[in-house]
């Protein structure tokens, strides 16, 4: 029987400790500042935190856990990243201003305050996804000439 030990999961034990560390130092300073209540630390501050730590975690389950290869890890980081930082500041307006969730509004013709953040996530998003495909088909091609090694070493 193998031994227990924390071996293999040296980057999940260190997510978790350190989730929990920021969890602890965003609370003990805004309640220590003054600057909010408990209330509007358990309403507006955790939920930030939340979402902020969300696509770390993701990064870790999907690299380390994930029996992919590289390139489709880094299609699917790529993706969800695209999909993330594009709805992260809807989220934000969400929990900050009590706003419904609203996507950003985009006219690419048209580059003034109004239209900037949502013209650069768009090509951020657009981007990514693209960037996403091209590992995505990088994977194919990686794994088809690997079964093709594999298949002469057995022959």
């Amino acid at each position: 029987m193998k031994p227990f030990g924390i071996g293999s999961n040296k980057a999940l034990l260190c997510f978790i400790i350190d989730t929990v560390l920021v969890y602890i130092t965003v609370i003990a300073c805004v309640l220590l500042s003054g600057s909010m209540d408990i209330q509007n630390v358990l309403e507006i501050a955790i939920p930030l935190v939340s979402i902020g730590i969300i696509l770390p975690w993701v990064y870790l389950l999907v690299i380390r856990y994930t029996t992919f290869n590289n390139y489709y890890k880094a299609a699917i980081c790529l993706s969800i990243s695209g999909v993330y930082f594009y709805i992260f500041n809807s989220i934000v307006d969400m929990i900050i201003d009590k706003k419904d969730f609203s996507m950003p509004v985009v006219n690419l013709a048209v580059w003034n305050n109004t239209y900037i953040n949502g013209n650069v996530g768009l090509i951020i998003f657009v981007s990514t996804i693209l960037l996403g495909v091209a590992f995505t088909i990088a994977g194919v091609i990686y794994s088809q000439k690997k079964n093709v090694v594999d298949s002469s070493y057995e022959s």
